[in-house]
Order: structure tokens, then C-alpha cells, then sequence
């Protein structure tokens, strides 16, 4: 059975897990995913596989498991989400956000961050450029992002 860990990061990096069966979801679990990213709040979702005669108490300790081997990558996810977000005041609507370091992610990570951002409530249309962990280039416009290399 699948296994959906939705954990949603505070402004002050406070991680909040929701584990739920995707036998006991009223939507396809891909809905059930869609609908846990909130405007203005960052979100990592993570479906897993475990055994149909797993219990949700150990199900939720799996996920608690998961989530412990990925925090400070997830905990970075939310630091460039927040601090972006943070930024969009000092923007006016088109204008250009761009890190001078690279941040501590893959390209896979800074995408679903920056995703994320483009339905933040104050997000005017901006252009976000991001710097990976390996020195490629995420550049996200419109809520699609190109990686570009350095």
C-alpha cells in the first residue's frame, strides 16, 4: 500500500508531518498531493511503498524514519522558500531574484521549492534564479523552471 507523508515548514523551520494510508484518501492519491501545498506555506509531500499489513503507527513511524534521513535537506527546501518569499516585498512584479551562493540542494529540490513559490500569495510574476549545489543554474519564470549551466 502506498504510504502519503505530507510535512508542512513553519517560517521558523518547525516541521508538522500528516501521515496518511491511501486506503483511508477520499481522492487519488496525486489530488491528495496537490491539495496539501497551501499558498504561503512550504510543503514536501513523500509517497512510499510499505506492506498491506503494515499498521498506521508503523506506517507513521516509517515516515518519521524518512523524514529524520532527509530533514536538513528539507529544512534547507523551506530556508530558500521563506527567505525568497520574504524577498518578493522588495520586488516590484517582473523583476529578478537571484542567489550569489550556491544553495545546498539538487535541481530536483530547487524546482519543487521554487514551484511552490509561484503560488506564494505575494508572488508577482517574478524571476527566480538559483544556484544548486553542483553550480547548475535553476531559473524558474511563469512557474516553469529551465536549468541552465554555469
Amino acid at each position: 500500500m502506498k504510504i502519503l507523508r505530507a510535512t508542512m515548514y513553519s517560517p521558523d523551520l518547525e516541521p508538522y508531518t500528516v501521515v496518511l494510508q491511501e486506503t483511508y484518501l477520499l481522492v487519488p492519491i496525486e489530488e491528495a498531493i496537490e491539495s496539501s501545498v497551501m499558498p504561503g506555506c512550504f510543503t514536501v509531500t513523500d509517497v512510499f511503498e510499505v506492506a498491506d499489513s503494515m499498521n498506521l503507527l508503523e506506517a507513521t513511524l516509517e515516515s518519521t524514519r524518512r523524514l529524520e534521513t532527509r530533514a536538513e535537506r528539507e529544512r534547507n527546501m523551506a530556508m530558500l522558500y521563506y527567505w525568497d518569499a520574504a524577498q518578493f516585498a522588495h520586488l516590484n512584479p517582473g523583476g529578478v531574484l537571484t542567489s550569489t551562493r550556491p544553495a545546498p540542494l539538487s535541481v530536483k529540490e530547487v524546482e519543487i521549492t521554487l514551484k511552490q513559490l509561484a503560488q506564494h500569495p505575494e508572488y508577482r510574476n517574478q524571476t527566480i534564479l538559483c544556484i544548486t549545489e553542483v553550480g547548475e543554474l535553476v531559473l524558474m519564470r511563469d512557474g516553469k523552471c529551465e536549468v541552465k549551466e554555469l
